[in-house]
């Protein structure tokens, strides 16, 4: 029942649009994914400024979903309005984000150097590389077919303090460990 929830909310976000018509509709559903996925989690306190700060989403990467990410921009998550940001290196991220894809382009040494940067840091990590949750990423996307699946790293969201709501791991392959 709540996948219907989060089902039809996706559908809702995925909706054709005039903007970024040529915006790939994986790109779409991977944006529509992240934006679902920042109203199941939740952030400690001490992430924001106060109680009006932003969601910060970020992108690093040499892929084409920083567009499809802008566009969840003005929306809202936990009473919070969602702002999106295109970052460059893992000191943006530290300093910045709140939540950071990190793309096709990153090589493995530097997701491995932003992972150590944002250990212990309340930043959600996504990514669509292979084994990132492995590697301790704390959500990862694979494709299966023509779906796309999801698998969260429980021991990596606690490390950040992020707390991951039973409804998003219900749908999701969990896994323990990493790194």
């Amino acid at each position: 029942m709540r996948w219907l929830g989060i089902a039809g909310s996706l559908a809702l976000v995925l909706a054709p649009s005039t903007a970024g018509a040529d915006i790939s509709q994986e790109a779409k559903i991977k944006a529509a994914i992240v934006y679902k996925v920042t109203k199941f989690i939740e952030w400690p306190q001490r992430a924001f400024t106060n109680g009006r700060s932003p969601v910060r989403i970020c992108h690093l990467g040499r892929n084409h979903l920083s567009e499809a990410l802008a566009e969840v921009s003005g929306r809202s998550a936990h009473g919070r309005a969602l702002e999106f940001k295109k970052v460059a290196s893992a000191t943006e991220v530290r300093q910045q984000c709140h939540l950071v894809f990190v793309g096709h382009g990153v090589a493995v040494e530097e997701m491995a150097h932003l992972l150590l940067v944002l250990s212990g840091r309340p930043v959600l990590t996504i990514s669509d590389t292979a084994d990132f949750t492995r590697r301790g990423g704390v959500l990862g996307l694979t494709k299966q077919g023509k779906r796309i699946r999801f698998e969260v790293n429980l021991d990596a969201a606690r490390s950040h303090g992020l707390v991951v709501s039973a409804p998003l791991l219900e749908l999701a392959d969990v896994i323990e460990g990493g790194r």
